[in-house]
Order: C-alpha cells, then sequence, then structure tokens
C-alpha cells in the first residue's frame, strides 16, 4: 500500500510559529509531501499567511488582518509565544513563501480564509489574480468555501480545488451520496475532519476519482486508522511525527 501524503498544517507548526518561513522551512528540512497555509488579503490586497482573522492570538496585537498593509504585518511579531528563538519573526506575505519553496518538489495546499467574511465573487476574484501573480497554477490547491470555489471554477478551471466535507457518512449510500455532491461543486480531492473518515466515505470519492485527504490528525493511533482506511493525505502539525511513523524518517 503507498503511504499516504504527509501535509504539513500551517508547517511545521508543533515547532515552530504556525504559517511562518521558520515554520515552512522546517517542514521542507523534514521531507513534508505538501505545505498547508492560510491565506488572508492585507488592507493593500497582498496575500499573507494567517490562520484568524483576528491578530490576538498569533501576535499579540488587537485588530484584524485586513486592516493593515503587508509591511505593517511584516512587523508584527507572529513568534510571540514560541521563546526567544522566533522573537520578531513577522507575518509573510504569500509571496515570500513561494521564494522560499522555489525549486523544491513540494505542493502548497493554500486555504484562502478572506472568502469567509468577502463577498464570493470578490473573493474569487482576488485568489485567480494571486494564481496569476505567483505562478502557482501546478504548485498550488486551493482550499475554499463552496461559494468562493464555485465563482474560481468559472473564473480559472485550471485551479485545483480541494473541499471540505465534516459530515460522517451514515453508510455506503450516504458516502456516496456525499462524493457525488462534491464532484459535482467543482471538487479535484475532498478534505475529511479526520474523525469523520471511514473506509466507505474514502471508497465513494475514489470511484469518483477524488482523493481524500484527512485533517489535522497528531496521534500515532489516528495515523494507523486512517492509513488502514486508505486515505490519500493526512494534515498534521506534526509532520516529523507522521514522517517517522510511516518510516519515512
Amino acid at each position: 500500500m503507498a503511504h499516504p501524503l504527509v501535509v504539513a498544517h500551517r508547517g511545521a507548526s508543533t515547532t515552530r510559529p504556525e504559517n511562518t518561513l521558520p515554520s515552512i522551512a522546517e517542514a521542507l528540512a523534514l521531507g513534508a509531501d505538501v505545505i498547508e497555509l492560510d491565506v488572508h488579503a492585507a488592507s493593500d490586497g497582498v496575500a499573507v499567511l494567517m490562520h484568524d482573522r483576528a491578530l490576538l492570538r498569533t501576535t499579540g496585537r488587537a485588530g484584524t488582518i485586513d486592516a493593515l498593509t503587508a509591511a505593517e504585518l511584516a512587523r508584527l511579531d507572529a513568534g510571540a509565544g514560541h521563546g526567544a528563538r522566533f522573537k520578531g519573526t513577522g507575518v509573510p506575505s504569500l509571496g515570500d513563501a513561494v521564494a522560499l519553496i522555489a525549486g523544491r518538489d513540494v505542493t502548497l495546499c493554500l486555504e484562502f480564509k478572506d472568502g469567509e467574511y468577502r463577498r464570493p465573487d470578490l473573493a474569487a476574484a482576488w485568489l485567480v489574480a494571486r494564481f496569476e501573480e505567483l505562478s502557482l497554477h501546478g504548485r498550488a490547491v486551493a482550499n475554499l468555501p463552496r461559494a468562493v470555489a464555485a465563482q474560481v471554477a468559472r473564473r480559472d478551471p485550471r485551479i485545483r480545488l480541494v473541499l471540505d466535507c465534516e459530515t460522517r457518512p451514515r453508510d455506503a449510500q450516504d458516502a456516496a451520496a456525499i462524493a457525488a455532491d462534491l464532484a459535482a461543486a467543482g471538487a479535484h480531492a475532498v478534505e475529511y475532519e479526520h474523525s469523520k473518515i471511514t473506509p466507505e466515505a474514502v471508497r465513494a470519492c475514489r470511484r469518483l476519482g477524488l482523493p481524500v485527504w484527512a485533517w489535522t490528525a497528531n496521534d500515532p493511533a489516528d495515523w494507523q486508522r486512517l492509513v488502514a482506511a486508505g486515505v490519500d493525505a493526512i494534515l498534521t502539525d506534526d509532520p516529523g511525527g507522521l514522517l517517522r511513523h510511516l518510516g519515512r524518517l
């Protein structure tokens, strides 16, 4: 059985500040197959990396990410709470991340968060422009809310879409219906919350040519269960641990 892809969730976020260049660099050094990052639009339209819209949890500053420019965000301390080694680590742009992975055999999975609070058409137009600006086609996949994904698919069908499912299938018939719905919505892959994954869900997606990604699993018992279920990729905060579990480190 082929090993699932190891997806470094927000980079190597167990040991490094999430969604930062040190976290991405560590994921690269470990040999992760995919690096998952969260993307927002700064006030000047630059794509920047952070999970929350609110700045407080990761930078200690009040306010929201869309109220500051990319340059202002870069001066914040996104290494807060991770010790002196990472003090002063700024909020990077997506362009910074793309430059860091240049020449490396790794894919970016980009969760575009601004679609959660912007009009879907505006969020989609901005995303498509970022894919062009940063030459992301073939180097990245996009994880999006359904309404934004529909707009993106119409504007640029080259962008590969990962769509979420948080419902645990009741049985094989339900799993088939969920997979068909996601395929009709334009999914190129399906991302299940890991506790909701069943062998029936994996088989139903596979019949439609949809890889199944599991998020976010950090426990070896969960990794083993997901491997046995046949998932194609596992998102984890601990890519080093998962790589060791799979015998790749």
